[in-house]
C-alpha cells in the first residue's frame, strides 16, 4: 500500500441521522481515526417520512444517492428505545426499527441507536454556550462549567 491508500483506510464514512415524525434528516461525513480534527462533509439529505413505508426504505433511498460506502450509522429517533429496537413516535405504520437487522442489511461496522433527546444530550456536552444562536439565556447568572444543562425541544407538528 502506498501512503495515500493508508490515509484513506484511516477514514470512516459516518451517517448521522435525526428521525422525527415528519422528516428524516441525514448528514454524511468522513472522519479520521487518527486525526480528531479531520471532518469532511459529504452530503446532507432530507426525506419526508410520508413518502416511505419503513425506515429501511428511507435508508435505502439515502444509500442509493451516496457515492461512498458508509461504515457507521448513528440513528437519533423520536421514540422509546428498547435495547437495540425502537418504535418511532407518530409513524405507527412503520414497523419497529431493529438496529442489528439494519447493521447487517447495509453491511455497517457499527450502528448506534439513540433516542433523539439522548442524542441532544451528547451534543450539549460539547456545545459552545457563548454562541447566542445556539443557547437562550433564561435567567442571567454566572456560567459554571461542567454543571447541569437543560434541553427543551418541540416535537412533531412544529413543521420543522
Amino acid at each position: 500500500l502506498d501512503m495515500e491508500d493508508t490515509k484513506e483506510q484511516d477514514k470512516k464514512v459516518i451517517i448521522a441521522s435525526d428521525i422525527g415524525g415528519t422528516n428524516s434528516r441525514f448528514r454524511v461525513i468522513r472522519r479520521s481515526k487518527t486525526d480528531p480534527e479531520f471532518r469532511e462533509l459529504i452530503t446532507e439529505q432530507k426525506f419526508p417520512n410520508k413518502d416511505y413505508d419503513s425506515f429501511e426504505d428511507v435508508i435505502s433511498a439515502l444509500v442509493e444517492k451516496l457515492t461512498v460506502t458508509p461504515h457507521v450509522f448513528v440513528l437519533a429517533i423520536a421514540g422509546a428505545r428498547v435495547g437495540r429496537t425502537v418504535e418511532i413516535t407518530n409513524i405507527s405504520r412503520w414497523p419497529i426499527i431493529d438496529a442489528d437487522a439494519l447493521k447487517e442489511k447495509f453491511s455497517l461496522e457499527k450502528f448506534y441507536l439513540l433516542n433523539d433527546f439522548e442524542a441532544n444530550g451528547y451534543g450539549a456536552v460539547g456545545m459552545d454556550t457563548s454562541d447566542e444562536t445556539m443557547c437562550l439565556t433564561v435567567h442571567p447568572g454566572k456560567p459554571r462549567e461542567h454543571h447541569n444543562k437543560l434541553i427543551i425541544g418541540p416535537g412533531t407538528g412544529l413543521g420543522c
